[in-house]
């Protein structure tokens, strides 16, 4: 069926709006989305093989 999504939609609790969107804007920045970083960490977390963490923007300047 078109406009479906391939996996259940899981909600994430507990987040603030300002990291949720600073989370967003890193993404981005890495070429990325939410949904790929957070796959991958989680693949790293449980110890799939070959699973790395993904890279981390480089820190702002204060």
């Amino acid at each position: 069926m078109a406009n479906q999504h391939s996996h259940k939609l899981r909600g994430i609790r507990q987040i603030p709006q300002d990291l949720w969107d600073e989370f967003e804007a890193a993404a981005a920045e890495m070429g990325s989305d939410r949904s790929d970083i957070t796959k991958r960490f989680y693949e790293w977390f449980v110890c799939r093989p070959g699973a790395q963490l993904p890279d981390r923007p480089e820190p702002k300047q204060s």
